[in-house]
């Protein structure tokens, strides 16, 4: 029986988060052609391209508009693949809710848009 508790013990002390190895941002560069068009990220305005931007993880779509003055608005949606630090959790629900929560448990995988953008009507 103490060996039980003591095996169980140490997975629980043992099994990390995502959350705490790879934390809950990326960074992600925006560039455009022609160059200065606004990055808004789900609705607020982030920087003019070329920029680099730290965005938080989250489990559901980050939708990216690039906009420039006589140009047509161009949306993205960056691209999530599992992060696969999170497996470190095992069996420890606590740590996956974290991961969930806080949206470490998906990464971007694509680092770079690199985005010409079609004139307007």
């Amino acid at each position: 029986m103490k060996y039980c508790a003591l095996l169980f013990a140490a997975a629980m002390l043992l099994s990390s988060c995502a959350t705490l190895f790879t934390g809950t941002k990326d960074r992600i560069y925006f560039a455009t052609e022609p160059k200065g068009a606004r990055v808004s990220i789900n609705g607020l305005d982030q920087c003019r391209t070329p920029c680099d931007i730290d965005v938080k993880r989250k489990m559901d779509v980050q939708r990216v508009v690039l906009k420039h003055d006589g140009y047509q608005p161009k949306a993205i949606e960056l691209s999530q693949e599992f992060n696969f630090v999170s497996v470190f959790n095992f069996i420890n629900i606590f740590f996956w809710g974290i991961d969930m929560v806080s949206g470490s448990i998906m990464v971007y995988d694509q680092k770079v848009y690199d985005v010409k953008l079609d004139p307007g009507k």
